[in-house]
């Protein structure tokens, strides 16, 4: 498989990607990449489907985060993941260190965390759920699941309508590995606020190293079993159509160069 990873640099400022300068299929909502220098790979390998997912689509690129570089994608939020109880997040990571380091945080206009997805140097990850600056909700999956050098299918489900130890879930390559869900409640508010994706900031920034590829995000809580449909819809150079995920709301889609 030749190395097809989107390279840093031309068109960025500051480290931080610019959007708005469309390409096909790349996002849902707003376009993201100014440059295509291939650097790095993307051969997902999930499930194995039966029969092959007739809407798998090609999948040749992926993002390089480099922590040294402070390399991130940024972007104000959007009215569609505001003051929600639920939402989700997915993503394929290949992390390459061991540094604690964050994929995902959501903030709002203050800069208070709201949400946030971290890989524990130990290999185990963190969702973090907040009301304003408290930490209102903690989940945690079991250690040395998403491992260094290997392609991981991630998934982050919040639904705070439902009874307490059963409000987020934590998914590992389409598997529910949630070892732990504090009880208290909480409403995303992310009004005014802005996505991080490979890097906090808040706090400490964790800059994420490594390769990131198809972030997917919805203001609804995917099931257990579409969260299994995209995992289970790869193959060599495809992945699944996050469009096409039944009875989800897709509100942002990077496909990282796609």
């Amino acid at each position: 498989m030749p190395d097809n990873d989107i390279g840093w640099g031309q068109g960025a400022v500051n480290n931080d990607i610019g959007w708005g300068k469309a390409q096909l299929n790349n996002t849902i909502g707003f376009g993201a990449i100014y440059e295509n220098s291939p650097s790095g790979d993307t051969n997902l390998i999930g499930g194995t489907p039966t029969p092959p997912v007739p809407e798998g689509i090609a999948n040749n690129y992926s993002m390089n985060f480099d922590s040294g570089s402070s390399d991130y994608i940024s972007t104000p939020i959007f009215s569609e993941l505001d003051g929600l109880t639920t939402l989700s997040f997915s993503a394929w990571i290949k992390p390459t260190s061991s540094t604690t380091s964050s994929i995902l945080s959501i903030q709002d206009n203050s800069g208070f965390e709201q949400l946030s997805i971290i890989r524990h140097s130990t290999g185990y990850l963190i969702g973090k759920i907040y009301s304003g600056s408290t930490n209102r909700r903690t989940l945690t999956a079991s250690p040395n699941i998403a491992p260094l050098n290997v392609w991981t299918h991630i998934a982050f489900t919040v639904d705070l309508s439902q009874a307490s130890g059963s409000r987020g879930k934590l998914y590992i390559n389409g598997s529910d590995v949630t070892s732990s869900d504090s009880t208290n409640q909480a409403t995303i508010n992310t009004s005014g606020g802005g996505i991080y994706i490979g890097k906090r900031n808040v706090i400490s920034d964790l800059y994420f190293n490594g390769k990131l590829d198809e972030i997917g995000i919805w203001n609804t809580a995917l099931t257990s079993t579409q969260v299994s449909q995209i995992y289970n819809g790869t193959a060599t150079n495809l992945t699944k159509d996050l469009t096409t995920v039944s009875g989800s709301n897709l509100v942002y889609w990077n496909r990282m160069g796609d």
